[in-house]
């Protein structure tokens, strides 16, 4: 019973930390007066866009051929707190793009981050030695 144990521990792990299927991508978003940290989150083809540390967010889609359109989020009210949209694309792992709001644009260059395994486990650890 142990083996099997130790395989189905792996699994619940590993499903939990490799089988995340959303990929997140950060970097600079520079122009209309923004200098600072985006974030876009992807999912099943649904992108979620913070282009200025999460108190502005835009949502859209990711097609098959990498192109990505987002527009801002309405809220309660059904108004966007500021109107904007994105226009881009995914390249391997960047994702580049025109972040349009009225009356100007920004650049935007994100790249994908990574999150290694070895740092989700702790050293030692039965499944640690299962992926060896």
């Amino acid at each position: 019973m142990r083996p099997l144990f130790a395989v189905l521990l792996a699994g619940g792990v590993l499903g939990g930390c490799v089988g995340d299927p959303s990929t997140r991508y950060a970097g600079m978003v520079s122009g209309c007066g923004i200098d600072r940290q985006g974030v876009m989150t992807v999912v099943h083809g649904q992108v979620a866009f913070t282009p200025d540390e999460g108190t502005w967010v835009l949502r859209g889609t990711i097609g098959a051929d990498g192109a990505i359109a987002a527009a801002a989020v309405a809220d309660a009210t059904g108004k966007a707190r500021r109107a904007g949209s994105f226009a881009g694309r995914l390249d391997g792992d960047v994702i580049s793009g025109t972040l349009s709001g009225p009356g100007c644009s920004a650049t935007v260059a994100l790249h994908r981050v990574v999150v290694g395994l070895s740092r989700t486990l702790p050293s030692g650890s039965m499944v640690e030695d299962l992926l060896k």
